[in-house]
């Protein structure tokens, strides 16, 4: 029996058939350190997710093998980095990247330095918005 598929389902049959994520897999293949960066490439991809991934998704957008893929994950999931929910089956970002994001920004002080910059900011945009007074003479 011959069928022909819709435009909705030929693109979803080529979003389900992707090619791995080329400078991600690159990244690893040339790394020194495999490891780190395999587990630097999934945060990378589960940051840029709109949604939860799946252990297959992210070995084939990475290129990995699943086996190695569930290792990386397994490690990042102890180390609170990755959220796994056992009900979907899918990976996430987990609070623990906030951690790590919040002791650089300390560190490097960019708050400090886009405090002042956003307060000016803000003082414009209330200004332009706030109704005009009348003026009586």
């Amino acid at each position: 029996m011959f069928y022909i598929l819709n435009s909705y389902q030929m693109n979803d049959k080529r979003q389900r058939t992707r090619r791995p994520d080329r400078e991600l897999a690159k990244a690893v293949e040339a790394s020194k350190a495999p490891a780190i960066s395999r587990a630097a490439a999934v945060l990378r991809l589960l940051g840029k997710s709109e949604r939860s991934e799946s252990l297959q998704s992210i070995a084939r957008e990475l290129g990995l093998v699943p086996s190695t893929c569930f290792y990386v994950l397994r490690a990042l999931v102890a180390e609170e980095l990755v959220s796994f929910d056992p009900d979907t089956k899918r990976y996430s970002l987990e609070a623990g990247v906030l951690t790590l994001a919040r002791h650089w920004l300390r560190r490097n002080r960019f708050t400090d330095l886009a405090q002042p910059a956003l307060d000016r900011m803000i003082g414009r945009v209330m200004a332009a918005a706030a109704p005009h007074k009348p003026v009586i003479h």
